[in-house]
């Protein structure tokens, strides 16, 4: 095998540094990213914070709203593409996750009362557990998809006879 002798040296060196690990440099390719650390945390607090607060006509986020949405944003535009914000919140651990039902209200309080549920919900997950009203549902409603933390389920589920043992979301 032919090497520089100076080559040869600086493995040499090296090796005497960090030993085996010098054998693999991991040089990392590509261009730099182009999101500050800022950036990223503020498109992981958009995307874990309700549509509805941020002033958006609809209840949950999806990729390509969200991108929207940190594009046209007056205050803190971001430019992010939709692979990348995809690679982000799965970096952070928040994926999209099922919604068995969705219920919202005209109601004055509903807000308040949304956020008092979802405290009790993820900060108090041990000392929570609710009943809708209603009982469960007759027809069930069809999925929808929202934003959140993976490994944490923020739906409580029971089983009813009535529907043959099936997990059914109890309104929390």
């Amino acid at each position: 095998m032919q090497a520089d002798e100076d080559t040869v040296r600086d493995v040499i060196h090296r090796f005497n540094e960090v030993e085996l690990s010098c054998l693999n440099p991991q040089w990392a390719g590509g261009r730099p990213g182009l999101l500050r650390p800022d950036d990223e945390d503020f498109v992981v607090q958009t995307a874990t914070a309700r549509p509805t607060q941020l002033g958006k006509p609809f209840t949950r986020w999806s990729i390509r709203k969200l991108v929207d949405h940190l594009r046209r944003n007056i205050s803190r535009p971001v430019w992010i593409g939709r692979e990348t914000l995809r690679c982000l919140l799965a970096r952070r651990d928040i994926s999209f996750q099922r919604t068995k039902t969705w219920k919202q209200s005209p109601g004055p309080d509903f807000d308040a009362k949304l956020d008092r549920s979802e405290y009790a919900i993820n900060m108090r997950p041990h000392h929570t557990f609710a009943f809708d009203e209603f009982g469960p549902p007759e027809h069930p409603a069809d999925r929808g998809l929202l934003l959140g933390r993976t490994g944490t389920h923020t739906d409580r589920y029971l089983a009813h006879p009535a529907l043959g043992g099936e997990a059914v979301q109890a309104a929390a």
